[in-house]
Formats: C-alpha cells, structure tokens, sequence
C-alpha cells in the first residue's frame, strides 16, 4: 500500500466519523471511544489494500510477560523507557517485522498529546534493542490524531522523523476542506 493510499484511507476514516458519529465528537467522549470507532471504519477503508495484515486496538500482546502475568511493550524516548499501548495498529501479530502503522488518538483538550506524538515518532525508528529490553519500533508509519468538534490534525512520522502535517475541517455548509501537506526530508 503506498502512502497516498493510506492516506486516503484515514481521511475517509476521519470524515466517516464526523459524519456517521458526530455526537462522539460533539459530546466529547472519551479518546477509547473515538479508538473504537477509527479502528472499525479504518478497517473497512484498508481491508482490501492490506490483505494478511490485522487490525488491533489497544493491543498489548508481546513475547514478554512480566511477573503479574501482563504483556508489557516499550518504546525509548529520549533514553527513557516508557510502557504504552496503542489506541491503534495495523501489523501482523506475533511478528515483529510487519509492523506497518501506528495511531495515537486525542481530543482536544485531553492531555498528553505532545508525549503521544513522542510515542508516534519512536515507534517509527529502526529496531533498538538494549540493556535486554526489545523496544516496539520499526512501524512503517506513525500517525498522532487530534479531534476537535469542527476539525481535526493528523501528524505523520516515518523513519523516526516528523513526515507531514494535515488539517481537515468542516465548514458551515457540512464540506470537508484538507489543508495541503508539507513533507519533510526524508
């Protein structure tokens, strides 16, 4: 699947929810919801592009089980191990090397968004694995999601860096607009 795909595929995923799911996003609920709902219509939207690949939210399952019987990931950000759990991913489970894309969700005005994006481009770089901890990286891509009630940003990162920026919003007629991206060098 080339980017411009994938790319499609959220757009029509984001629109899908401020069409079909509006009182989510007028109502401000929470962040699982609003993951729920991405998960399912991004699943339609890229099922026929990313045949063999399976689509998971919230996922936690790796080879490692800690001594409370509970699946652990990590990422190192910024030489710090942080615990985390994607609101959502595209991979192939139980491998390691077919990790394709990432997404961490927020609405405006819940917390963490900053150290979300931090989360994004980590799990973009190369495999790192250091001091026995397997760190959950090399996604192909990572996308960071920004929901407000008329608009919403996305921010892409590729290779470990920041790729694009994109802004859809609605305006009063009910339209979608999508600002033009900027890429960064790869």
């Amino acid at each position: 699947m080339e980017f411009d795909d994938l790319k499609r595929c959220v757009e029509k995923t984001i629109e899908e929810i401020y069409t079909s799911e509006a009182y989510l996003i007028k109502h401000s609920l929470s962040e699982w919801t609003l993951s729920a709902q991405f998960h399912y219509y991004m699943r339609n939207a890229c099922l026929k592009f990313l045949k063999g690949y399976d689509f998971d939210s919230e996922y936690n399952l790796m080879r490692h089980i800690n001594d409370k019987g509970l699946a652990q990931k990590y990422i190192c950000v910024n030489g710090q191990r942080l615990r985390v759990r994607p609101d959502f991913i595209i991979h192939k489970r139980g491998e390691s090397t077919n990790n394709y894309l990432w997404v961490e969700l927020k609405r405006r005005g819940g917390e963490g968004w900053e150290n979300d994006l931090k989360r994004v481009m980590a799990v973009t770089q190369e495999r790192v694995k250091t001091e026995g901890v397997d760190y959950v990286t090399g996604y192909t891509y990572g996308l960071g999601v920004l929901f407000h009630k008329r608009d919403v940003k996305c921010e892409w990162y590729a290779g470990g860096r920041w790729m694009a920026n994109a802004r859809m919003s609605i305006n009063s007629a009910g339209a979608w607009n999508c600002v033009a991206n900027e890429f960064a060098e790869a």
